[in-house]
């Protein structure tokens, strides 16, 4: 793929990872790309998910996502 600035491309590489990323998708049916902003790296979303109901913590978004058209 080829990537029109460093910080999209850095973007790209830092899918998965806590902050601000972008995921890609290139198939034969579309191509796009998801905006994705991450409280935690993906490894740890799982731990934060299987926390105890009773532990008072406020609620937390751990992946919020939106796509973007071009």
């Amino acid at each position: 793929m080829r990537f029109c600035c460093v910080v999209f491309k850095n973007a790209v590489l830092d899918a998965g990872n806590k902050g601000i990323s972008v995921l890609c998708r290139n198939d034969e049916q579309s191509r796009c790309f998801y905006l994705q902003g991450r409280a935690c790296d993906a490894f740890e979303e799982a731990k934060l998910k299987n926390l105890p109901k009773n532990i008072d913590i406020p609620k937390l978004r751990i992946v919020e996502q939106t796509g973007i058209q071009f």
